[in-house]
């Protein structure tokens, strides 16, 4: 693949400096469980500052700031406009790509501004991902089934601290995979947060939802329709179909997906890749909701999240029959979950013609 096609960056942010006042926790204290103040991302300000297409001037793709909110726009030039997202905040300010300097509790900072790539990825049918320390093959086999599937050319993938491959040897791997026209591998080293049920509406964890809009409004803006997948949920046409075409006719620009758990036959070694995962569970146990959305789309505009969007307008609309998600339970490194339990299951032929179909070698 050529360079153009090609991008690694490695999000660079601004951080309080230590022994200042971090941001509010969302938990109160009396309530926290153990380890909540550890992973709690109190000190990350601005993740990324991105030139946004067309000359609209700079994007500050931040987390939830909360109390920290006066502190950075103190620092900011000109009327930045504030737009908060349900975990993330985008802050729009003029610039034309040199980097700001901004002061920040007394000192001078310098926040380089990404530029402009929305080119490479515009008219692009996009697989777009969080990931951390997944095996590459299982990242491989992901492209490939979605590819083949449903005619994916393109791959964004946030690298949240991986250690057991380098993120930039990944991408170029990406781009040279059969359909794949372009690739962005994104590293992002910051606190993921803590994964826990939602405070007063808010959730504890702010980076994957930043990464989402950060993606949408500045990289993928062009893009012709967006799939949001982490690298252990396959979704399966029931008639062939594409769900970016579907994304890309819908009037709301936009598809609802559900589905359920998938494991591997009963006393498989795990981890287990895809591939593996041609059992259903019995009862049938439903996994959370993903998306496929065209960045302008109507929908869009109210800001990605990592399952939903626009809750309170699609909150009673069904998922989209036509595409089932395949969330294979066993395909994790224990980031958030380990094998699963013993439980009935049944040995599914569709599920596995499916994978060996699309994943030649299964």
């Amino acid at each position: 693949m050529s360079a153009p096609g090609l991008h690694h960056h490695r999000l660079s942010g601004l951080v309080l400096p230590e022994g200042a006042t971090g941001r509010d926790p969302v938990w109160p204290e009396a309530r926290q469980p153990a380890g909540y103040a550890g992973a709690y991302d109190a000190a990350s300000l601005v993740y990324d500052a991105g030139l946004l297409p067309g000359g609209q001037g700079v994007v500050l793709s931040c987390p939830r700031l909360f109390n920290l909110w006066p502190l950075l726009r103190a620092a900011l030039p000109g009327r930045p406009r504030r737009r908060i997202f349900a975990s993330s905040e985008a802050v729009r300010i003029p610039g034309s790509g040199a980097p700001l300097r901004l002061r920040i509790g007394g000192a001078e900072r310098e926040l380089p501004v990404r530029p402009d790539t929305s080119g490479a990825f515009a008219g692009r049918n996009v697989l777009l991902t969080m990931s951390r320390d997944n095996d590459p093959g299982w990242i491989d086999d992901w492209v490939r089934f979605h590819a083949s599937v449903h005619g994916a050319d393109a791959v964004m993938l946030f690298d949240n601290g991986s250690t057991r491959y380098d993120p930039a040897a990944l991408g170029a791997h990406l781009a040279e995979l059969p359909g794949i026209r372009a690739v962005a591998v994104f590293e992002a080293p910051f606190p993921y947060g803590p994964q826990l049920p939602r405070w007063q509406g808010q959730v504890s964890h702010f980076l994957q939802g930043a990464c989402l809009n950060l993606a949408r409004q500045t990289v993928l803006a062009r893009a012709r329709a967006v799939l949001n997948l982490d690298v252990d949920e396959m979704l399966r046409s029931r008639s062939g179909a594409s769900v970016f075409d579907a994304a890309a006719a819908r009037p709301l620009g936009a598809v609802k997906l559900g589905g359920e758990w998938v494991h591997p036959p009963a006393g498989a070694p795990w981890p287990a890749p895809q591939r593996a995962h041609a059992c259903r569970a019995l009862p049938p146990a439903p996994c959370h909701l993903k998306w496929c959305a065209t960045p302008g789309g109507l929908l869009s505009r109210g800001g990605w999240e990592v399952h939903k969007l626009a809750p309170r307008l699609t909150r009673r609309l069904p998922p989209d029959r036509e595409f089932e998600l395949l969330h294979c339970h066993d395909a994790t490194t224990g980031w958030n979950r380990g094998p699963a339990p013993e439980r009935p299951r049944q040995a599914d032929p569709e599920l596995a013609a499916l994978f060996a179909r699309h994943l030649p070698g299964a």
